[in-house]
C-alpha cells in the first residue's frame, strides 16, 4: 500500500494488501467488516469518499475498482477503465461524486462516480503521474508536472 486517504470522519481508515482493500477502525484497531476483494493486483492507491459511503482503489494493472461501503454489501465492485499504465494516486471530489486517478501513463483522469465515465478529457501532464490532490471546495485539481505543479479548474 502506497497512498491512503482518510475515512468516515477520520475514525475509520482504508488499507490495501495485495487483491484487496481493508477498513480499520481508528478507536479500537479493528478491521471493519470483510475484506473487499475484486483486486488481481497489488493496489497502489486507496481512498474513501468524504461523505463515508465508497472506497475506490487502483492498481498495478491499471484497474481501479469501486465499493459501496455503506451498506456493507459484498456486491462486485464497479470497474473504471482508461489508464494504460500503473494507478499511483486517487482522491475524492468533497461532494463524494467525482474522484481523480493520477497514473504513469501521463494523465489525471477525473471520474464520474454513478456513471464510471470520465468527466474530462485524459489531462496530459507530461511525466509519470504519481499523485493528484483537489482544492478544499472541490473546483481545481492540482498534479505534479516534473519539475513543477500545474492546477486545473
Amino acid at each position: 500500500m502506497r497512498n491512503t486517504k482518510n475515512f468516515n470522519n477520520a475514525r475509520n481508515i482504508p488499507t490495501t494488501k495485495t487483491g484487496s482493500n481493508r477498513v480499520w477502525d481508528l478507536d479500537t484497531g479493528q478491521q471493519v467488516g470483510k475484506p473487499l476483494l475484486g483486486h488481481d493486483e497489488e493496489v497502489l492507491a486507496v481512498a474513501a469518499s468524504p461523505d463515508g459511503k465508497w472506497i475506490v482503489g487502483g492498481a498495478n494493472n491499471e484497474k481501479i475498482l469501486l465499493w459501496k461501503v455503506a451498506t456493507r454489501s459484498n456486491k462486485a465492485p464497479v470497474s473504471f477503465k482508461g489508464h494504460t499504465d500503473v494507478v499511483g494516486s486517487i482522491v475524492f471530489a468533497p461532494d463524494s461524486e467525482t474522484f481523480a486517478s493520477a497514473s504513469l501513463d501521463e494523465t489525471v483522469q477525473v471520474w464520474r462516480r454513478k456513471t464510471g465515465k470520465t468527466v474530462l478529457e485524459p489531462l496530459k501532464v507530461d511525466s509519470e503521474a504519481h499523485s493528484v490532490s483537489y482544492s478544499p471546495k472541490g473546483n481545481k485539481l492540482a498534479a505534479p508536472q516534473s519539475p513543477s505543479l500545474r492546477c486545473y479548474s
